[in-house]
């Protein structure tokens, strides 16, 4: 799961740095399986994998490019699920804090991300 959450924040990095929609498409078909769910506050953003490169280029319009800056990683003991902890610093919606709780069924893909985050100072 450690690796899993390393390529998600590389991904997360690329598309705020930039990367094409290809690229996006591209790492978005391997890393996220085909029945993927992204849920950010408690409402539904993607609802298959197809739909993640779209609104992670939305994302990017609005809030401008962006940086992640981690902070430790917590793994379940069962190996299929972690918590991620970060800052996304934006370059126009300002600065948030993330807790996101990944889910890889097979360790290969990661099926579902389920975010909580907020808005912080700086």
């Amino acid at each position: 799961m450690e690796q899993l959450a390393r390529q998600y924040h590389d991904f997360q990095n690329a598309v705020g740095q930039g990367a094409s929609l290809a690229d996006i498409t591209g790492t978005v078909l391997g890393l996220f399986s085909p029945a993927f769910e992204k849920i950010a506050n408690g409402a539904v953003l993607v609802a298959s994998r197809d739909a993640l490169a779209q609104q992670m280029c939305e994302v990017r319009g609005f809030a401008g490019s962006w940086r992640v800056i981690d902070k430790p990683t917590v793994a379940s003991a069962c190996g299929t699920q972690c918590v991620l902890r970060f800052i996304l610093k934006t370059e126009k919606a300002g600065a948030f804090e993330v807790m996101a709780h990944l889910l890889s069924r097979d360790g290969v893909h990661i099926d579902r991300i389920d975010e909580i985050y907020y808005q912080i100072p700086g």
